[in-house]
Formats: C-alpha cells, structure tokens, sequence
C-alpha cells in the first residue's frame, strides 16, 4: 500500500506542533504585539504584569537570554522542545510558558521590542542564562533610554 506524501507529510507537521516543535505563530505574534502594546503604549510605564500580555493559562513563564544553549533550554523546561537556535542568536530573549508541566507557548521576543534582563541582585552573575517566573507574581521593572531601549528586570522570580 502507497501513502500518499501529503498524508505523511501532515502526520509529521501534527507531530510536530504537538510537540512544540513548530510553534504556533499567529500565538507568538498576538504575545509580541500585547507586550509590544503594553510596554510602548504608555509614556510613563514603570512596572507591568507580564500576565497583561497574555491571552492565555500558564503557570510559569521561563526567560532564556541569548546565547543559551540548547541543552540549558531543555534542562530548564524539563523536556525536548525547539530552543530556536538561540544558543546562536543575540537578538532575541525566548520566552516559554508553561502549565502545569507542558508548553502552551514558546515565543521569540526581540530585544527591539523589549529585552528580559536579569534582576539587579549580586546573586545574579553573568553565566546565568535564564530565570523563572510564576503567573500572579510576574511583575517587571522596565527602563526605557533615551534610544528607546527596553529593559525589562523581574521583581521577583522562582528560585531554581
């Protein structure tokens, strides 16, 4: 019996994007433009809840800096997932949230739009690469310079 190449291919794309692999872009997008809304809608901005960007349930938000490897990626969240190549890049911070356990939304944040920094602690050193954060408690200090550069320092995250 043949099989038809379209079936096998959307049984691979399936796969795939229930594992995480291919992500969900229209998902990805609508975060990036909330963030994007919340963060540079308001002149006098201080602190947001990153629970006001999302339209969606999640628990815990991972923050990845660029350059971390995939290895520190798949440790962190505790399974396989498609790190984005962002043991390579320095124009993004990759975002994964998480419920329960499973990915509900991996999103590639460029740091044009805001960069997730470490927070200002001496605990905190340069080889860090990322950091958690739990829905409820998810606030943010943002600072933007006078080039327009977002940086945005958790209040409070979950310890490791």
């Amino acid at each position: 019996m043949r099989v038809c190449p379209a079936v096998g291919i959307a049984a691979i794309c399936t796969t795939l994007c229930s594992c995480g692999w291919l992500g969900n872009p229209e998902a990805e997008a609508a975060f990036v433009d909330s963030l994007r809304t919340v963060i540079r809608g308001q002149s006098d901005i201080s602190q947001f809840d990153l629970a006001e960007t999302t339209s969606f349930d999640w628990s815990t938000a991972h923050v990845f800096r660029p350059y971390t490897s995939e290895k520190a990626v798949n440790e962190a969240i505790g399974k396989r997932i498609y790190s984005r190549s962002l043991h390579l890049r320095d124009d993004i911070n990759l975002l994964v949230f998480t419920e329960n356990g499973e990915v509900v939304l991996t999103v590639e944040v460029p740091l044009g739009v805001c960069d997730f920094a470490y927070p200002a602690e001496d605990r905190w050193k340069a080889s860090n690469t990322n950091y958690r954060v739990a829905n409820g408690s998810a606030l943010f200090r943002v600072v933007i310079d006078d080039t327009g550069y977002c940086v945005a320092k958790p209040l409070d995250v979950l310890p490791d």
